[in-house]
């Protein structure tokens, strides 16, 4: 595919409720555009006119459930780049879970000063254009009572 994400600011607050009681919101910084021709967007989402594809699981991000260094991560904890290329560079790579795993640890992934340097990858030192993305989890301890897993 040809097409190519274009990341804006934006600042939208999306909020989340945790359990009962306990609430989340988040600012996101970006706002993912698809630059894709209608020919690519059929190919994609097997329909005409369909720019937006949802599902009803609930995951989460398993980067934005782990604080990392603001070198390599944006505001809601996602990584600056899992790809770097002569035409993008940007996140394109996730690893999502349920809410019965809770993410313990991620491999950072490179600043983009850094990535910049390597003029584009692959090249000799590394085989790919995405850069490794790892989540340690474990699972939550679940409530026998009520079916429902706690943070432990």
């Amino acid at each position: 595919m040809s097409g190519q994400l274009e990341i804006r600011p934006n600042n939208r607050v999306f909020q989340s409720k945790i359990g009962d009681d306990a609430s989340i919101s988040m600012s996101v910084s970006r706002q993912l555009l698809p630059k894709w021709s209608a020919e690519e967007l059929i190919l994609a989402t097997g329909a005409k006119g369909v720019t937006r594809l949802q599902h009803q699981l609930k995951l989460r991000s398993a980067y934005s459930g782990v604080p990392g260094k603001h070198r390599t991560r944006d505001d809601i904890g996602e990584p600056l780049a899992t790809s770097y290329h002569s035409k993008f560079m940007g996140t394109v790579d996730y690893i999502w879970h349920s809410e019965e795993l809770i993410p313990i640890r991620v491999l950072e992934t490179l600043p983009v000063d850094v990535l910049r340097r390597t003029r584009g990858l692959p090249n000799e030192k590394w085989g790919s254009d995405h850069l490794a993305i790892v989540c340690e989890l474990a699972f939550a301890k679940r409530d026998e009572s009520s079916d429902s897993c706690d943070l432990p």
